[in-house]
């Protein structure tokens, strides 16, 4: 009987589902369950009865989810007490974000509930910050690791991709461009842009700004903003179009416009992990496992 088997017979026990147990380990349904008839079968009981509306602990299942209980209790502090010895904070995790949104774009859950398996006492202390100012703020040591685009990475700071999305046009839905399945980057030379803050800047040649050069026009930027709720406003009024992030644009349904993407090469963004290289703090290395367990090779570059 291993360890790990303990924690996801606790997970079933739990939920009462496999399927939400195999959501909550990150597991496959088929994978998840295979380990348990494995422990099943190291203890030569049945653990659960199946049913139509999930797993009922049997009468050997409910003696053994108090001890496994115990057990993993006991480890859980043990941990702790050898984490808090080697010098981490048992508590806080300082966390910023371009945008707090990104965190409920996958990756991210998964990445936090890895954190939650890890050091299952952190707390999360989160802020948002722009780029450059979350740049500065790592320097500093203001805040443990950051979540930002690559585009505001520099060279004192660790790196670690999770997550490569493009952009796509955000039109007034009676826009003329509306029609196209499709909208050239060009085709936006003579619109007003409504943007997030985070999309414009950064030092790298793929950059909102440098493309849309490439495409022989500079954005006129009238308006740019940290939530998106006012932008899809005025794009729906009319004051002028968006390019924004396919993967945050997923999450809403905002009424009075359009999503279109762009035709020919995508503008792509990639979002990572950061922290400080020199001394980091050893929560930040606990976040990078945590992240290196879900995304355990580095994105290759859009």
């Amino acid at each position: 009987m291993e360890f790990k088997q303990l924690k996801l017979f606790v997970a079933v026990a739990e939920e009462r589902n496999f399927t939400r147990a195999a959501q909550r380990s990150n597991l496959t349904q088929p994978s998840l369950t295979q380990r348990i008839h494995g422990l099943e079968e190291d203890l030569g009981v049945t653990l659960f009865h199946r049913t139509t509306r999930g797993a009922e602990l049997t009468e050997a299942g409910q003696s053994l989810l108090e001890d496994a209980r115990h057990v993993l209790n006991y480890v859980d502090q043990s941990v702790r007490r050898a984490r808090q010895a080697g010098g981490i904070d048992d508590t806080t995790l300082r966390v910023a974000w371009e945008f707090t949104e990104y965190g409920n774009v996958p990756p991210m859950p998964q990445v936090f509930r890895r954190l939650g398996e890890i050091h299952s006492r952190v707390v999360s202390e989160t802020r948002e910050l722009p780029g450059t100012a979350q740049v500065q703020a790592l320097l500093r040591g203001e805040v443990d690791v950051g979540f930002m685009c690559e585009s505001f990475v520099e060279e004192p700071l660790g790196w670690w991709p999770l997550l490569t999305e493009t952009f796509q046009v955000v039109l007034p839905e009676r826009h003329p461009l509306a029609a196209l399945p499709e909208v050239p980057l060009a085709a936006l030379a003579s619109e007003a842009f409504l943007l997030h803050r985070a999309d414009l800047g950064g030092k790298e040649s793929g950059s909102l700004t440098d493309q849309c050069q490439r495409a022989g026009f500079k954005p006129r930027v009238v308006y740019q903003g940290l939530q998106l709720h006012p932008i899809f406003g005025m794009i729906a009024a009319g004051r002028g179009v968006g390019l924004l992030r396919s993967a945050v644009l997923a999450m809403h349904r905002p009424a009075g416009v359009i999503y279109r993407p762009l035709a020919g090469e995508p503008l792509r963004w990639t979002l990572g992990l950061t922290w400080r290289l020199e001394s980091p703090p050893p929560i930040a290395r606990v976040m990078l496992a945590a992240a290196q367990a879900v995304v355990p090779q580095p994105l290759p570059p859009p």
